[in-house]
């Protein structure tokens, strides 16, 4: 009995090894990845761990993805590698769908269909996923797009959507520049201490809470708030309204200089507009119709 389960283990071990390209076991426990002449995507992670990169992924096949994570806790950690995919297709960075307790973190993911992909249905709430440090840009459709997560301290840049697309979500100090759709867009989710410069909508916000967040220079609205709170943010200098209301609470903002209004409330949408500034706003500077209440509000 002894040799035949030794025999089991040596075998559960070799298929486990086949599945990514490991160089090593760290000395930390971490299973190391590394890209050789060997290596073929989707590199497959089946079993929970940490891992971490210990070289750039680049990948040629249009349509593949670079790693698949099929198991719960998992920590990748790029480590400051980056996974690049030159051209178009509609293969994905990272990818992931109805797991928990996914960390992504330490890199660069540029140049695929969607940067990082962490989907969850539901009947798979709380996932609990973290996205920490990444820089996403330049890929087809989103930056990173997250589902019960905490994104913190990422930067999505040059996007073909969105930047970063969060429900059920955190995202907390992070920059969402010249994305092609939304900088941010939050549904059901908070959004604290952002910048999103340069999109069409800079923050996109539905059943969200915005705070101290900054959305300047985009295409139409700086801030589109849908049944949302907006908290001691700044929109300037965009394309349309600084913000927009519908059903919403915009509280302690400075918005200057839009093309559109300050801030514009829908009419009879029972929107809250106190104690914001507005000035040189194109339209006028807070557009208040009838079923909506505006007070103590500074426009000059």
């Amino acid at each position: 009995m002894k040799g035949k389960s030794k025999i089991q283990l040596a075998l559960w071990a070799l298929l486990f090894m086949v599945a990514i390209p490991i160089s090593a076991y760290g000395v930390d426990g971490q299973i190391k990845i590394a890209q050789t002449a060997a290596t073929t995507f989707p590199i497959q992670i089946n079993e929970p761990g940490s891992y971490v990169l210990t070289s750039n992924l680049i990948v040629t096949t249009a349509n593949v993805n670079a790693i698949k994570i099929n198991a719960d806790n998992v920590t990748l950690d790029l480590n400051g590698h980056g996974i690049y995919r030159p051209g178009t297709g509609t293969g994905y960075g990272i990818y992931a769908r109805n797991k928990f307790n996914i960390t992504i973190k330490n890199g660069i993911v540029r140049g695929f269909y969607y940067g990082i992909y962490l989907y969850n249905n539901p009947d798979h709430k709380g996932a609990g996923h973290r996205i920490e440090g990444i820089q996403a840009s330049n890929n087809g459709r989103n930056g990173i797009y997250a589902y019960y997560s905490t994104v913190t301290n990422c930067t999505a840049n040059n996007n073909g959507d969105d930047g970063i697309s969060a429900s059920y979500s955190t995202v907390t100090n992070c920059t969402a520049n010249n994305n092609g759709d939304d900088g941010i867009s939050a549904s059901y989710s908070t959004v604290t201490n952002c910048t999103a410069n340069n999109n069409d909508i800079g923050i996109n916000a539905c059943h969200s809470t915005v705070t101290n967040c900054t959305a300047n220079i985009n295409g139409t609205n700086g801030v589109y708030a849908y049944y949302s709170t907006v908290t001691n943010c700044t929109a300037n200098n965009n394309g349309d309204d600084g913000i927009y209301a519908f059903h919403s609470a915009v509280k302690g903002c400075n918005v200057r200089n839009n093309t559109g209004y300050g801030i514009e409330a829908c009419f009879g949408c029972q929107s809250y507009i106190y104690r914001n500034a507005a000035s040189g706003n194109t339209a006028g500077q807070i557009n208040c119709p009838s079923g909506n209440t505006c007070v103590d509000n500074a426009t000059f």
